[in-house]
This record gives structure tokens, C-alpha cells and sequence, in this order.
């Protein structure tokens, strides 16, 4: 089973550890750069999440969540902010997975 969990001190090191291809890490920052970004954005905007597939990490995600795009309250924007499936594990659908759960989340907001 797919699931998306919160980050933990427990399972830091799996969210930290994945890696996507070499060709690919160009387009997409390392989980440990969304996670500090996550940090200085405290007020519940970064969603980052840990992707795993029966307790196994396969991938990262981070979405915002009601940003004040203009900073004067008048326009509200939610969306994905940060792929990343682990090498290995891309072409599986967990991509795919994390991307309606960010749809889903943003639809429960």
C-alpha cells in the first residue's frame, strides 16, 4: 500500500536518502534543501511528505498550501511544489500517486 507520512525524527535519514537519477538532479533540489525551505515557511504553507510503498521509502513530495501570493490577502494558491522519486523506483505510479494526493489534500483545504 502507498501511503504519504509526516516527517519524524524516525524516518529523517529514509526522506534524506532519496535520490533521483544522476540525470535528473538538475531539475529537481535535493529533499534536504525542501525540508530546510519547509522550515523557514512555518505557518502550515510547506506540506512535505515522505512517499513509502509498504514502510519502504520511494519518494519525497512537497506541496504549499494557501500561500498569500500577492502578500495582501487577495489571491490564495496551493499546488505541488517538489517531486522526487527515488531512482530505482520511478515508472511505478508513485509519482502519479503523489500527485493526486496533493490534489486531494488541496481539495480537503
Amino acid at each position: 500500500m502507498i501511503t504519504l507520512e509526516e516527517l519524524t525524527p524516525g524516518n529523517f535519514d529514509a526522506a534524506t536518502g532519496i535520490r533521483v537519477r544522476p540525470d535528473q538532479e538538475h531539475a529537481v533540489s535535493p529533499v534536504m534543501q525542501s525540508l530546510a525551505e519547509a522550515y523557514v515557511h512555518p505557518d502550515g504553507v510547506a506540506w512535505p511528505r515522505l512517499i513509502t510503498d509498504e514502510g519502504r521509502p520511494v519518494g519525497f513530495l512537497m506541496a504549499f498550501l494557501g500561500i498569500d501570493w500577492h502578500g495582501d490577502g487577495t489571491v490564495h494558491r496551493s499546488g505541488l511544489w517538489r517531486l522526487n522519486i527515488a531512482a530505482g523506483e520511478q515508472g511505478k505510479g508513485y509519482g502519479r500517486f503523489a500527485v493526486e494526493s496533493v490534489a486531494a489534500e488541496i481539495r480537503r483545504r
